[in-house]
């Protein structure tokens, strides 16, 4: 056989296992990876601790809560019905008490008073810093069966500079053509096994927000124009969820509301004041947060996952913290595999002092580039074999008080090992933390890669572009197709990883040569790379 041929039926055969793969006959799991990394599956219970560079990471002792001072100085978190009080800058924490109410979290008036939304649909008020609450409207409003959206990672509610209350709501419309997806998503190959990893975006989702407002301290509230929906190029580009939104107030008093989308990027909208006369030659005034523009792309990587946003006070900067993951990350089945933050001076416009809060297997790193258009980013239908430690962080929500920021999220492993940290976590760190660079990846063993040479009984060896970090080597399908062929570089469907993962998503079976990686004057790793259907010579002996 040619070697023309030979590289023929090779990628035939990429593409069939390809195929293969997605067809996923008898493959569901309960809960799958997917179920376990979405936060379908039941919450793990938060266990373990972890040494940090700056401030205390602990077990979070609610889910997600705010934090606000009391008038003697005290830090009271509230969530979930329930307070708890610290006295040394929330390094510790007194056990919870039952409030009088059941108020998810609470933010400070401009009055003094605490208001909150409570797990009935209604607000509340408390004039006696949270001893007793005082029931006020629902905020659930007009013919949409939503409430606003307060639990996972947003959490929101803010006072404008009018006194006006706003909360972001998060309209489930529920998925579309329910039963012809069954089998959708995104696989991979966990601890031998193969398993669903992600689901979101791999169906209909069309979902979208709005915003509940008060003017009188939560009596009563109304609700925004319409949903909030992306409306790409006019329309030409589709239509796209707009989802878990978070808000804030801008400087020169609009409302800018913040969503996750299926697009790969962060999403913003606003809503200003509105002076107009209609058609029907009627004025019509609206004040900020009435009537939203259409939502429009951030220069910011972010996946399909929530994001908060919040005011820092001392510097009247905005902090965020989001999943940010770039578009080959995200279509390697990453897309909560690291929480990010970063400052921004001009009220969301441009973003610097990108920081990496968390990770799972994914390295640490400042600033990551998005696609160069927004366009649907989600996991390959199959992603190669996964490392064991596989896993999520996401839902982060986070509240500034004084020079002290605190952060809560979710981290999970799908296959968890002893000495994992899983589960709801709570960091406690020095505001300055966030306005520091992000440090360089260490430079680390180059990457070889070796190729069967054809009909000779010989290896080519390449070099292949790589991060290192924590002992694993992180490179890019795009790198290796040249090399390695196969279906996926020609459909432009790049992938970023863990070498491993990249090349066996590739369809090829690496093996490995670690022999000089301590070498001190030239580090490297060797991967012998083979297919099933092409002559190899024979390979030194090493691990697989």
């Amino acid at each position: 056989m040619s070697t023309q041929m030979k590289n023929l039926v090779c990628f035939l055969f990429v593409g069939f296992l390809i195929v293969l793969v997605t067809q996923r006959p008898t493959l569901a799991e309960t809960p799958s990876a997917a179920d376990i990394i979405e936060f379908r599956a039941p919450a793990p219970e938060s266990v373990g601790t972890r040494e940090r560079e700056a401030g205390v990471e602990m077990v979070a002792p609610m889910g997600s809560p705010s934090i606000v001072k009391t008038n003697d100085g005290r830090l009271m978190m509230i969530g979930g019905g329930q307070a708890r009080y610290s006295q040394d800058g929330g390094t510790t924490w007194t056990k919870a008490e039952n409030l009088s109410a059941n108020i998810k979290f609470a933010i400070r008036l401009a009055n003094g008073k605490l208001a909150g939304p409570g797990a009935d649909g209604h607000s509340y008020t408390s004039d006696d810093n949270g001893q007793t609450w005082s029931r006020g409207g629902s905020m659930t409003v007009g013919d949409v069966p939503a409430s606003p959206y307060t639990a996972g990672g947003s959490a929101t509610l803010i006072q404008t500079r009018s006194g006006r209350l706003v909360a972001p709501v998060r309209f489930i419309s529920g998925a579309g053509h329910n039963g012809q997806y069954e089998f959708a998503g995104s696989y991979g190959t966990l601890n031998g096994k193969m398993m669903h990893i992600e689901g979101h975006a791999h169906w209909p989702e069309p979902d979208n927000a709005f915003v509940v407002y008060s003017d009188d301290e939560g009596q009563t509230w109304n609700r925004s124009e319409g949903g909030i929906m992306i409306w790409h190029h006019d329309g030409h580009g589709g239509m796209w969820p707009v989802d878990e939104p978070t808000l804030v107030e801008t400087t020169d008093g609009d409302v800018v509301l913040f969503a996750r989308t299926t697009l790969g990027r962060l999403y913003l909208c606003r809503s200003g004041t509105v002076d107009y006369i209609n058609r029907q030659g009627n004025r019509i005034q609206l004040q900020p947060g009435q009537r939203f523009d259409h939502p429009k792309a951030a220069s910011v990587a972010m996946s399909y996952s929530p994001c908060t946003v919040r005011r820092i006070p001392s510097t009247g900067h905005l902090l965020m913290i989001w999943n940010q993951i770039s578009g080959d990350e995200i279509r390697a089945g990453y897309r909560r595999g690291r929480l990010s933050s970063a400052i921004s001076t001009d009220e969301g416009k441009t973003w610097q002092n990108f920081r990496t809060v968390d990770r799972s297997v994914l390295p640490p790193i400042g600033r990551v580039e998005p696609d160069p258009k927004p366009v649907m980013a989600r996991g390959l239908d199959y992603v190669g074999v996964l490392p064991e430690d596989y896993g999520g962080v996401s839902y982060p929500t986070l509240d500034v008080v004084d020079n002290t920021v605190f952060v809560f999220w979710s981290r999970g492993v799908v296959n968890r090992r002893p000495g994992d940290v899983v589960g709801r976590r709570m960091w406690v760190v020095p505001l300055s933390w966030f306005y520091e660079e992000e440090a360089d990846l260490p430079k680390g063993p180059r990457l070889l890669v070796k190729v069967p040479a054809g009909d000779a009984a010989q290896w080519n060896t390449f070099e292949i572009p790589a991060d290192f970090y924590d002992g694993r080597h992180y490179c890019r399908s795009d790198d290796l197709t040249t090399h390695l062929k196969s279906p996926l570089g020609r459909l432009g469907q790049n992938i970023y990883g863990p070498a491993h993962q990249v090349i066996t998503c590739l369809g090829w079976k690496p093996q490995y040569d670690n022999s000089q990686m301590d070498n001190e004057e030239d580090p490297q790793l060797t991967v012998y790379c083979t297919h099933p259907l092409c002559d190899s010579p024979p390979v030194p002996g090493v691990a697989e």
